[in-house]
């Protein structure tokens, strides 16, 4: 990992390993997480939002390219700063995955699955279109401050995921580009062989800039300040839980074992869940 060097992913400088923990130290970045820079603008237009999407999806075909899948992109491992009128983007933590080895329960760790694709939950077999699928997500939200799959209950939400249930009819997609919200439709196919590749997203129009409208969308600050705010309270509301869970019920610590990272099986938990939901 620590030959891996793109303009868009942080770099990897170091890594120290002890009996019970991973350091990762990596190249000094300044700049926001990306929800949060994109919050303190007067104004948005679909330019600067195919500009950041364009460079995300540069460093994930970057990392596709060594057969590198990140899993667990979300606004906060996205930084971006300034850079004249225009901004640049970097995908961080993009080592942690390969490092500790995991198979990838993350997205229950913290009792939020808005990014995770339907394949998490139906196989432990998965690699690089989860990352498309956080893109489309990640898109969705940019657009319109809402998650795409958030229903009334826990369930409805996992149903919607597992079957790609999108909605563009509220006010907020007015004025949005049929181009854009073509984008979403294919990074959030349920099926990641009919899922777009990072490859084939930098051929699509709205990436290209060939049809990417330069109007304004002033609501967009305030709608990503609200989404920012509701996943603050939502950060608060889970480890409030954490902390009053015993020991036992909590999610192990990453251990040392022959040289490999282990997290808690979740097996039954996830089969008893799916169970539910398809049956």
């Amino acid at each position: 990992m620590l030959h891996l060097e793109h303009s868009n992913v942080v770099r990897l400088r170091e890594v120290f390993e002890s009996n019970a923990y991973i350091l990762l130290v990596s190249e000094y970045v300044e700049g926001k997480p990306l929800f949060e820079y994109f919050a303190c603008l007067n104004e948005m237009t679909e330019v600067l939002m195919s500009s950041a999407v364009k460079q995300i999806n540069r460093g994930l075909m970057y990392l596709h390219g060594f057969g590198i899948a990140h899993r667990d992109l979300k606004p906060n491992n996205i930084l971006a700063t300034k850079f004249g009128e225009s901004i640049i983007v970097k995908i961080t933590d993009a080592a942690f995955s390969t490092i500790i080895g995991m198979d990838m329960e993350m997205e229950l760790v913290n009792g939020d699955v808005t990014f995770t694709a339907p394949e998490i939950f139906l196989t432990h077999k998965h690699g690089a279109p989860v990352d498309m699928w956080a893109l489309g997500v990640l898109l969705f939200i940019m657009v319109s401050g809402m998650e795409p799959f958030k229903r009334e209950n826990e369930m409805d939400s996992f149903r919607a995921i597992l079957k790609g249930e999108l909605n563009f009819d509220g006010a907020e997609w007015e004025g949005i580009s049929m181009h854009c919200k073509d984008l979403i439709r294919r990074l959030l196919a349920v099926e990641p062989v009919v899922r777009l590749t990072a490859i084939q997203t930098t051929n699509h129009k709205w990436i290209s800039g060939d049809e990417t409208p330069k109007h304004i969308l002033p609501e967009i600050p305030y709608r990503l300040e609200s989404f920012n705010q509701r996943c603050k309270e939502r950060a608060e509301y889970w480890r409030s839980v954490r902390s009053l869970l015993p020991e036992d019920h909590l999610e192990r610590p990453l251990v040392k074992d022959n040289s490999c990272i282990a997290l808690q099986n979740r097996e039954s938990e996830r089969n008893a869940t799916l169970n539910k939901l398809l049956y």
